[in-house]
């Protein structure tokens, strides 16, 4: 494996590193002894949770679901925290008692190949955590799942969401903003799933749904630990099946939508409390991002 130019490193099932070249450990700044039975998540990405529970395409996962080979693209971290961009070759390396093991061979990307930039997102900063953030946007932008953005006021929950979108296949359909704070329990069927001409009095018009009006594209929920448990309720029905009745109407009528939601609040503290609901936690957090 020291013949190599590229760092190579081998791992068990567990996302433990059994072994590595000379240029794996020289370029994580990791002996041999403090680096073999470490996690491969721990050197590369500075973090506790593999990969793919931060919505990364994961070879590990691939390798040793199906043994195929996987190529991938990912953001690893330097000792010092420096973001560097990196396409994985991994494949299937088996010792002699025919125990699979995961082989990666890590090839640096030079500035032209990679992919987004702070730039392309509005977004500013340099340092480790928020670099780290921007690489879980991206990976995240790549999916079709279901994201909680979690930040303080003012740290850009928005731009965060808008970038999501840009990047995601979704670009050419809708972002449609729901202000959560603003949304009061009475009318949330009213303008979350629209209404039909009559449906109450005064109504002399059809009304298109904030959720109809994100078909195909994707539904920005912000602040929304802000809604009341009643709406939750409602809003969990719809995001299970996509399908809903405008207010007033018989017609069952279907959409597509893709969910970001963001709030300043601890949702899973609010869980605990039972003034969040448990099921639209995680209806809405399949992949968690923290803006710092």
């Amino acid at each position: 494996m020291d013949l190599q130019q590229h760092p190579m490193v081998v791992i068990d099932a567990e996302y433990r590193i059994v072994a590595a070249n000379r240029a794996y450990r020289e370029c994580y700044g990791v002996s041999e002894e403090d680096l073999v039975g470490r996690r491969c998540h721990q050197v590369s990405h500075h973090s506790d949770i593999p990969c793919h529970e931060n919505g990364e395409d994961c070879p590990h996962q691939t390798v040793f679901r199906n043994g195929e080979p996987h190529e991938v693209r990912h953001v690893h971290y330097d000792p010092v925290g420096n973001a560097e961009h990196v396409r994985i070759r991994g494949h299937v390396l088996r010792d002699l008692r025919g125990q699979r093991f995961l082989a990666e061979e890590i090839i640096h990307l030079p500035r032209e190949q990679r992919e987004i930039s702070c730039t392309d997102m509005r977004m500013v900063g340099r340092s480790p955590a928020f670099l780290r953030c921007l690489h879980h946007i991206e990976m995240a932008a790549r999916t079709d799942a279901s994201i909680l953005l979690w930040g303080e006021s003012g740290v850009g929950k928005e731009l965060a969401a808008s970038a999501v979108h840009q990047f995601s296949a979704r670009a050419d359909k809708p972002l449609i903003t729901v202000d959560c704070t603003t949304l009061p329990e009475h009318l949330f069927e009213s303008e979350f799933l629209g209404h039909e001409r009559g449906a109450y009095t005064g109504c002399i018009g059809r009304k298109i749904g904030l959720f109809e009006s994100a078909d195909g594209g994707t539904l920005f929920l912000d602040e929304v630990g802000e809604l009341p448990l009643p709406v939750q309720a409602k809003l969990l029905r719809v995001l299970e099946t996509g399908a809903f009745r405008r207010l007033g109407g018989a017609e069952l009528l279907h959409a597509n939508v893709r969910i970001i939601a963001a709030s300043n609040r601890n949702l899973r503290e609010m869980v605990a409390e039972r003034t969040f609901r448990e099921d639209l936690y995680y209806r809405l957090a399949a992949i968690n991002i923290d803006l710092p």
